[in-house]
């Protein structure tokens, strides 16, 4: 997400194409293990929908992850207001409770 200090467009595609190439090659891997658990729980489920339930979990992490780290890279060196600092850390926490 560095293109949108930068104001460009291409890093912005080129941070997302890397994002979904890497979660999209993991979920693969994540796909084939939750075929391997259905087996051994005598769940009768194909190697097509293993995949896409890992693939889409991937999918959503792949759009998630470059405004997680440009919020990051952008969050870390401010420090000048401790306050706001720790008031988006608990606002961000609430989504997860």
């Amino acid at each position: 997400m560095q293109g949108m200090i930068d104001g460009g467009f291409r890093p912005i595609v080129r941070e997302y194409a890397l994002s979904i190439a890497v979660w999209c090659g993991l979920s693969r891997l994540t796909g084939v293990q939750y075929r391997i658990f259905d087996k051994q729980l005598n769940i009768q489920s194909s190697r097509w929908d293993m995949l896409l339930l890992a693939e889409s979990r991937g999918f959503s992490f792949a759009l998630l992850t470059p405004p997680i780290f440009y919020l990051a890279r952008r969050s870390i060196g401010v420090t000048h207001n401790r306050f706001r600092y720790v008031l988006g850390y608990c606002l961000g926490v609430v989504p997860c409770c």
